[in-house]
């Protein structure tokens, strides 16, 4: 970056560096030292780093700094989008941004500032989010007004129904965030009816204006790990509930602005506008071509986490759900993946204030992953959560390669691959299938060593459901279903006797009552199942789990990639069981699963009466005994292990 033309300054604790500026141009800074402790005023910049060519340059001090295009954009964006506010939001002058802020070649310092990252952004006072520059300037801007006229259509309807006429028009401290919330989705509801009101022919300026907020929405923006962090931030104190205005005007304030070019928005307009479009995809014949694919999820993955940092939920906000969210974003450097969750963790959340990761861009991809399970083993009742974030290649699917994938035990999440299963919820109120048993787990050097029990194994994997299938299950199941209706069976296992909100959260056990709706196609005779059953209920297992029938005759459902024969064993400490595969004296693990009737403790009743044998399991990288790399050559990409052993064997 050039950094030889500009001396850094060493930071002292809790100390960043602001860009002061000299001029109105917005590209001439001093960078000067500020205390956080202090409260300094400053805006920070959320934005896509993109490709690292510095062809534009910016002044700091008497130096001419390098930056790329993208930035020195942004730059020139924040001074317009300031001199047209009035506000002293705006009006706060002195920017943070990573790239300049930060000596990015001083790995020490990297190492101190990145964890101070969160700290920044909730003290900051404003955030500007930096969309980058669209194509048509023009098509943005009519998407922004009418994005605003949504939004007024709803605070005006509100308005109506919340404060009698001649009550003052401003909106009051009552009218809060999480309320609003609620009031956006009857407001919907209310304007479904009239859709077309939302759509018109090509050219005409409601479409151009469609056009517009998909190219916000299509900024690479939305895709950056960074901006998980960054752009959720929670408002502070002073800025919600702050929908102050008046009648037919009204204004809304928030943390967070959204930059595009020469136009800005919010989270609020956004939501709104995401809303609309989802009803028009669904309920409306004749609608934009842009409008039928659903390029707003990215953003919508941000708004749902932002949500839940208002709401300040402590357990879906510790570390392995935020780093399951990170995981399908874009960040340059691997490491981020984990480094970028960290500060989403609220303090005083379930993962406490001083027991983080610790940030260490020395490390490599390979080491910064597997702090991950050694750091959960230290969480006391979540020791081994961080197998739920593991996959397991389905057969004919391409190994993990690009970057640290071929590397990494299974056992071990790679926060760089996709994950699209849900891992199962740990709250003993859902399940305890080795109930108040103690993790007996240890980690050395590529190896997990846990101890526990095989207690069942697969019989046969249900995937494709077939009319054979439901033969064996009523011949076979095991006879502590008697007197249950094969339906309920059934979809008991397929929503593994959970049920979930529209967030995603478990919010209680299975309940057949919901099921009342879903057209069951069997009428009891076997040889009139419709071949494309599990097809019609996918959902159940999201495509990425199969129903399976056990030796002992439950009913369960299992990783895609599992196997007939592949163990089923319960580890201690773990509400959950796990497959792993039984191969030459080995073992490679597989994932999680559920088994009906084995998941409350059942598994321990056979332990304590001796018809279960504890086993310790070490779970490691296959390795090359021929290799001098003491950390072992992965030769295929599995992860094996020997039960009641300290090391691998070789192959």
């Amino acid at each position: 970056m050039g950094l030889d033309k500009y001396r850094y300054r060493p930071l002292s604790k809790n100390e960043i560096r602001v860009l002061k500026p000299l001029s109105n141009d917005g590209l001439s800074f001093d960078l000067v030292h500020v205390n956080l402790d202090d409260q300094p005023q400053f805006s920070a910049l959320s934005y896509v780093w993109g490709v690292e060519v510095f062809d534009r340059s910016i002044k700091l001090g008497e130096s001419n700094f390098p930056v790329t295009v993208n930035l020195h954009d942004a730059f020139q964006a924040i001074s317009s989008y300031q001199k047209r506010r009035e506000d002293a939001i705006s009006q706060t002058n002195h920017l943070w941004i990573d790239a300049i802020c930060i000596n990015q070649e001083d790995i020490p310092e990297r190492n101190t500032q990145v964890p101070l990252m969160a700290r920044i952004y909730r003290q900051a006072t404003q955030v500007l989010a930096w969309l980058g520059k669209p194509e048509f300037q023009a098509d943005v801007e009519l998407g922004v007004q009418m994005m605003e006229g949504f939004l007024q259509g709803f605070f005006e309807s509100q308005l109506k129904s919340k404060v009698p006429e001649s009550s003052p028009t401003t909106i009051d401290e009552s009218f809060e965030i999480k309320q609003i919330e609620v009031d956006q989705l009857s407001y919907l509801s209310s304007v479904s009816d009239n859709l077309e009101q939302y759509i018109d022919v090509e050219g005409s300026k409601i479409h151009n204006a469609w056009v517009g907020i998909f190219d916000i929405w299509r900024s690479r923006f939305w895709s950056r790990a960074w901006i998980l962090q960054e752009a959720t931030v929670p408002e502070n104190d002073s800025y919600w509930p702050h929908y102050a205005g008046r009648y037919g005007n009204i204004r809304i304030e928030s943390k967070v602005a959204f930059l595009c070019g020469s136009s800005s928005t919010n989270f609020q307009a956004l939501l709104m506008a995401a809303q609309i479009a989802n009803l028009l995809a669904r309920r409306t014949p004749k609608v934009p071509e842009e409008v039928k694919i659903p390029v707003w999820t990215g953003y919508e993955q941000a708004y749902r986490l932002r949500m839940r940092r208002i709401e300040e939920l402590g357990l879906d906000l510790s570390l392995l759900p935020v780093l399951q969210t990170i995981r399908n974003s874009q960040s340059t450097n691997p490491r981020d993946k984990v480094y970028a969750g960290l500060g989403i963790i609220p303090p005083s959340g379930i993962d406490g204030k001083e027991e983080r990761v610790a940030v260490d861009y020395a490390k490599s991809v390979y080491e910064v992953y597997f702090d991950v399970p050694k750091f959960c083993l230290t969480k006391i009742g979540h020791e081994l959560d961080f197998l739920g974030y593991t996959r397991k290649m389905k057969e004919g699917e391409l190994e993990p390669s690009e970057r640290i994938g071929q590397l990494l035990p299974t056992w071990v999440p790679n926060w760089d691959e996709p994950l699209y299963i849900t891992p199962m919820p740990k709250d003993e109120v859902f399940y305890n299938a080795t109930r108040d048993s103690k993790v007996s787990a240890s980690i050395e050097g590529n190896n997990l060593s846990v101890k526990g029990v095989q207690c069942d194994a697969i019989k046969t994997v249900m995937s494709p459901l077939t009319m054979d299938h439901f033969t064996q299950l009523k011949m076979e199941l095991n006879i502590e279903y008697e007197g249950e209706e094969l339906e309920d069976v059934f979809f008991r296992a397929l929503c593994m006797d959970i049920q979930v909100d529209g967030y995603g959260r478990v919010v209680g056990k299975y309940n057949k009552e919901d099921f009342s709706t879903v057209e069951w196609p069997w009428n009891g005779k076997v040889d009139e199942v419709p071949l494309d059953l599990q097809q019609r209920l996918q959902w159940g297992g999201d495509g990425r789990r199969s129903l399976c029938l056990t030796e002992r005759g439950y009913i369960g459902l299992v990783p895609a990639s599992a196997r007939d024969n592949d163990l089923i064993c319960g580890f201690f400490g773990s509400k959950v069981l796990h497959i792993v595969r039984d191969d030459e004296n080995r073992h490679e693990y597989i994932g999680e699963c559920f088994v009906d009737h084995l998941m409350d403790g059942k598994v321990m009743n056979w332990v304590e009466n001796g018809a279960l044998e504890v086993e310790t399991f070490v779970l490691g990288l296959e390795m090359n005994v021929d290799s001098d790399d003491t950390r072992g050559e992965c030769l295929d990409g599995r992860v094996i292990a020997n039960r009641m052993t300290e090391k691998c064997s070789p192959s």
